[in-house]
């Protein structure tokens, strides 16, 4: 179960976790360095670097769209003062 986790890509980043931490899939039997077929998968073999700042970028791309979401369905917060006196649930206490 771990291998399938680690070999599956992420809707976030589009590629595997394992691919993110290593720059290459665990199940592929090639030299990744030397067989690989897109220009940019062989960028990021390279260069693991590129592939972390790459991932960041998509990783905060990602995170701004969900808190634009999440944003949209808050309440503005009350303004309570100093002495203001408030309800509150006898439950949380």
């Amino acid at each position: 179960m771990e291998f399938a986790y680690n070999n599956t890509l992420s809707a976030t980043t589009g590629v595997s976790p394992f691919f993110a931490n290593k720059g290459y899939h665990p199940n592929i039997t090639v030299h990744p360095e030397r067989d690989i077929a897109s220009s940019r998968a062989h960028n990021f073999t390279v260069d693991p670097d590129e592939l972390q700042n790459t991932l960041k970028a998509e990783i905060s791309i990602a995170q701004q769209y969900y808190q634009k979401s999440a944003n949209a369905q808050r309440f503005t917060s009350l303004d309570f003062k100093v002495g203001d006196k408030v309800f509150v649930k006898a439950q949380f206490f």
